[in-house]
């Protein structure tokens, strides 16, 4: 598999190689384990690209703003009234900002953005009072876009309006049909913004849509007799900017809620069979570029949760031993995972190093690395008794090194291994060592080595 780029995934610790090749697809949601905003109440979420995190806003009952790093969340300021439920939000990637239209038919509209540290009031009014409305970011011509949306009376709109970030100006009347609880998002590839379905007025009831369009900047396309997903309303959409994919989930229909999934690729959808998913009553998509990963948070119930999507390469998750060790006054140290652990993403790889000599000065520690073809030039692996550490061998070129501890001559180590989509089929390498004064010029000696593939949950 082409390795083409390189990440941070030990944390600060280490650099490790980061894979964006293609593969038979097997798309994972994997729960995150995570102090969770407050539960029993709904939300919006959006990435905020110039801090790599996910933005929350919660509803009434809740109403906080939170941002989410991939590691942890971080409550920020309130950002409107909290008696303002509904809400959308998109994310400006020209400006750097956060855009929320809240309120509704008897609220009137408000226009807020996020700088990444503040929410600011910028524009009452603008579009007619309204709920669920649909809104993206179209990034071709600049401007925030909101589609639709209900005055509460089983009344759909079809207008089409603009924000500069100064003022809203209708810019078109039609094309798709009147409709609330649509999506859209921007098509990076296409550079066009995409809308599918939502629930519109027939014949004084309501029916689900389940149409496709697409918006050019001058006008709308309609993607007549296209095969897709069942018509719908509520459902969540984000675009995949390395995959150049729109991937929509759920939704809900007349007889309940909807957990399927779908890809659109700019010219057809495709269902994906995911491992698992977060149920129904999500606060929406929001697609983290940094780490290549679809985040959603899902406040229905106490405690809240939060769900991630990886939509990359089908990898394998191995790990085995190899090379040898050389021997201190306990015998040779020896390297293993414990009860054939692998590093998955999302989780940690679980090491043993064994046979350690037991006083407590014999501090251990493991080494970390990328490479076991060569080190500074010098192929391995390679042969350290001229350096002091007579009869041991590198077995890979090191990166950095944890300090483990000593338990009578074992010590475990854990190896977090983030959710990060980049990471799918990268190769890590393991070596221990223990300090062992006196027992050759260097002091230290050194176990066998370990080679793990990250692979899916």
């Amino acid at each position: 598999m082409p390795r083409t780029r390189r990440r941070s995934l030990y944390h600060a610790l280490v650099a490790l190689i980061a894979t964006a090749a293609a593969s038979a697809q097997a798309p994972t949601w994997v729960q995150r384990q995570a102090v969770m905003p407050p539960g029993t109440c709904g939300g919006k979420v959006a990435y905020f690209a110039p801090h790599g995190q996910t933005m929350l806003v919660t509803g009434t009952g809740c109403h906080q703003s939170w941002t989410w790093d991939g590691v942890a969340w971080m409550q920020r300021t309130l950002p409107v009234p909290a008696s303002f439920n509904a809400f959308q939000l998109c994310y400006d990637s020209l400006r750097g900002k956060v855009v929320g239209v809240f309120g509704d038919q008897s609220t009137g509209l408000q226009t807020w953005e996020w700088d990444g540290f503040n929410w600011f009031l910028f524009g009452v009014g603008g579009p007619p009072a309204r709920h669920s409305s649909a809104l993206a970011f179209d990034q071709a011509r600049g401007v925030t876009l909101l589609f639709g949306g209900s005055n509460g009376n089983s009344y759909g709109y079809a207008d089409l309006w603009a924000w500069n970030g100064q003022t809203w100006t209708q810019i078109a009347n039609g094309g798709p049909t009147p409709r609330w609880g649509s999506a859209m998002v921007f098509d990076e590839q296409k550079q066009t913004v995409m809308l599918f379905g939502g629930e519109g007025p027939n014949a004084g009831q309501s029916i689900s849509l389940g149409d496709t369009w697409e918006w050019n900047g001058t006008y709308w396309q309609n993607h007549f007799g296209l095969a897709g997903p069942p018509a719908r309303r509520y459902h969540s959409m984000a675009y995949d900017s390395h995959r150049h994919r729109t991937v929509l989930y759920g939704g809900s229909v007349s007889l309940g809620a909807l957990t399927d999934m779908w890809e659109w690729n700019g010219s057809a959808w495709t269902q994906l069979q995911p491992i698992a998913n977060p149920g129904d009553s999500v606060a929406g998509l929001a697609y983290d570029s940094s780490r290549g990963v679809m985040v959603t948070w899902k406040g229905s119930q106490s405690p809240s949760q939060t769900w991630e999507y990886l939509a990359g390469p089908g990898v394998p998750a191995t790990f085995a031993t190899y090379g040898a060790g050389c021997a201190g006054p306990n015998g040779v140290p020896q390297l293993d995972s414990i009860g054939g652990s692998v590093p998955r993403v999302g989780t940690s790889l679980q090491l043993l190093l064994s046979n350690l000599p037991p006083s407590p000065v014999n501090v251990p520690f493991g080494l970390i690395g990328l490479d076991a073809t060569s080190w500074n030039g010098v192929p391995l692996p390679a042969d350290l008794t001229p350096a002091g550490f007579t009869g041991c061998q590198a077995w890979l070129a090191p990166l950095a090194s944890v300090g483990l501890s000593n338990q009578a001559g074992t010590a475990t180590w854990a190896v977090p291994i983030p959710v990060n989509a980049f990471y799918l089929g990268a190769d890590l390498y393991f070596q221990g060592a223990v300090l062992q004064p006196g027992w050759n010029p260097a002091g230290i000696i050194l176990s066998n080595a370990g080679h793990g593939v990250i692979g899916n949950p």
